[in-house]
């Protein structure tokens, strides 16, 4: 009985705590605001401060200072006092904001819950504006370059940061313009430079600007935005958190000029075009049916890529052409942006002889001349070989009369003449007996091929030549073109087709070559892997016909000696 009632006796005055407690927080709280300097200069921002007394769970309003500030960042903090045991808490507005305009601007009063801060006049003068530049703490300066340059053609914007103070933080705006391409060149570019009796520190930024229609083009002003930092000692290693500066700079005005009546059609503007050609192989080593890459670049200084005409190069009828997609590529550096383009012909010449490959003329506007230039890629002539084996090598030349002359013997057969019989019988001897040893394993040969003249089986077929079989069967298997290819042109000249006298199988191996050759050269990409198990079955068919083809003229031929 005793505890319940020291219970209930020990609530009473929590309560009653509590209940004084909430009511001094409603009807004691006191606003106090205050800036910390006054008057204050154009484009610099103030720190304004309000002080809550006794808080509640109300927000202050801070819709009052927008008319004639800009909020940039805002905080808050709390605090808590127990004094001779008198708990008092107070709530720390800090806003940091930026004058609209000059002159004598009126902060209002704050409403928090029903209660209201004290208002505040505020002084905003104009900025010192010497005509020095070195007397400033913080500037920027921008340059466009040229002033009146063609359409397409590249602006180079140089935008430089003076700074004389030191910054915690800072920002800077970009360019931004309609019917301009910008393009930013490479990082920041940070130095040490000195203006009058002043040393200052300049962050140098530039861009690429390509105006996409002709007429007057303004450059909007670009702002820096950046926060003063402040240590009590130098031995201080934190800086403190000081006022905002913020500078403009001034617009720049462009008049961006149309195509000249006399440019040349397509338009393209330029400081410099180059151009470039390479062969993948020596163009006096091609055989016929070997193919032959052309790669073409062109590099135009001051122009984006996508404004360079796609490459090509003109050829005779009867080559085969099979060219990639065209790369388009932009480089930066710090005078300005490159484009490149890049494309790939591939040329297969179906049989030997000299085909020519036509030069390419591109003409464009130089704007370092302003005046019209052209660029040349030289043709070619494709000296192709026929393959080895298709030609018998031709007899030396004779004399006159047929015979060939004794003054032409080459020295060194001359002295093996005059050796004596004596010195090279034993030559003579060794040289008898392989002449019969070969002509034993000949005729040998000629007895089995006349007693095994059955057709071997297609096992038999698929596994003749060795390597060349095995290989060709796995890469087919694998759909690898790459390696059928230089497989099958490494083929024995028994399986070398030609157009004359075509057969059943030749005609079926020809077909699934040219499909090959159109999924690697082709221009368009394929919708599906390759798949090479026709073009197997049709080189095997070949190889078996070829083989048949030579058995029955081995057996013709042995007929005649029987």
């Amino acid at each position: 009985m005793n505890d319940k009632q020291t219970s209930q006796t020990t609530c009473i005055p929590v309560c009653i705590l509590l209940w004084i407690f909430s009511c001094g927080t409603a009807f004691s709280a006191t606003l106090t605001a205050q800036v910390d300097r006054n008057p204050a200069a154009e484009n610099e921002s103030v720190t304004y401060t309000l002080v809550v007394e006794n808080p509640g769970r109300e927000e202050p309003d801070w819709t009052p200072l927008e008319k004639d500030f800009e909020i940039l960042n805002r905080s808050s903090s709390t605090n808590m006092q127990v004094i001779n045991g008198s708990t008092s808490y107070s709530r720390r507005y800090r806003l940091s904001l930026m004058p609209r305009t000059t002159g004598l601007l009126q902060i209002p009063p704050i409403q928090v819950g029903k209660d209201r801060s004290n208002g505040i006049d505020l002084i905003v003068t104009l900025a010192t504006s010497p005509q020095d530049k070195a007397n400033k703490d913080l500037f920027l300066e921008v340059e466009a370059t040229p002033e009146n340059p063609y359409i397409h053609s590249q602006v180079l914007l140089t935008v430089k940061l003076f700074i004389a103070l030191p910054l915690s933080q800072g920002a800077l705006s970009e360019p931004s313009l309609d019917d301009v391409v910008i393009e930013r060149l490479g990082e920041d570019n940070q130095y040490t430079t000195t203006r009058g009796s002043r040393q200052y520190r300049v962050i140098e930024r530039r861009y690429a600007l390509f105006p996409e229609k002709p007429g007057v083009m303004t450059v909007p002003s670009l702002r820096f935005e950046g926060t003063l930092g402040s240590r009590d000692s130098f031995f201080d290693p934190f800086s403190r958190r000081g006022p905002t500066k913020r500078i403009q700079s001034p617009p720049q005005t462009l008049t961006v000029r149309p195509e000249p009546e006399n440019a040349p059609q397509p338009w393209l503007a330029a400081k410099k075009l180059q151009s470039s050609l390479e062969w993948s192989e020596p163009l006096d080593k091609i055989q016929a049916g070997t193919p032959v890459t052309a790669t073409i670049r062109l590099k135009a200084q001051n122009c984006l890529a996508k404004f360079l005409p796609e490459p090509q190069l003109q050829s005779d009828d009867s080559l085969r052409t099979y060219s990639d997609q065209p790369q388009w590529e932009d480089t930066t550096d710090s005078q300005g942006l490159t484009g490149t383009v890049e494309k790939k012909i591939t040329f297969i010449a179906p049989e030997a002889g000299t085909f020519v490959i036509a030069p390419w003329t591109i003409t464009y506007w130089n704007t370092e001349k302003d005046e019209p230039d052209t660029v040349t890629i030289d043709g070619a002539n494709l000296h192709v070989l026929p393959v080895p084996g298709t030609e018998e090598a031709s007899p030396p030349p004779l004399a006159a009369g047929g015979v060939q002359s004794e003054e032409e013997t080459p020295p060194t057969a001359q002295a093996v003449q005059s050796r004596s019989w004596k010195e090279q019988q034993h030559w003579f001897w060794i040289s008898c007996f392989l002449a019969v040893g070969w002509a034993a394993t000949g005729c040998a040969m000629l007895l089995r091929k006349k007693k095994t003249s059955v057709q071997p089986p297609e096992e038999q077929i698929r596994g003749d030549h060795g390597n060349l079989g095995k290989q060709l069967q796995q890469a087919c298997r694998q759909g690898d073109a790459e390696a059928v290819r230089r497989l099958l042109g490494s083929a024995p000249r028994s399986l070398k087709t030609s157009q004359e006298n075509t057969t059943q199988e030749q005609a079926a191996y020809l077909q699934q070559k040219t499909l090959l050759d159109k999924y690697l050269y082709s221009q368009s990409l394929p919708a599906e892997p390759w798949d090479g198990t026709a073009l197997y079955d049709a080189w095997v068919a070949l190889h078996k016909a070829s083989r048949c083809k030579q058995q029955r003229t081995d057996e013709q031929i042995a007929q005649l000696y029987d």
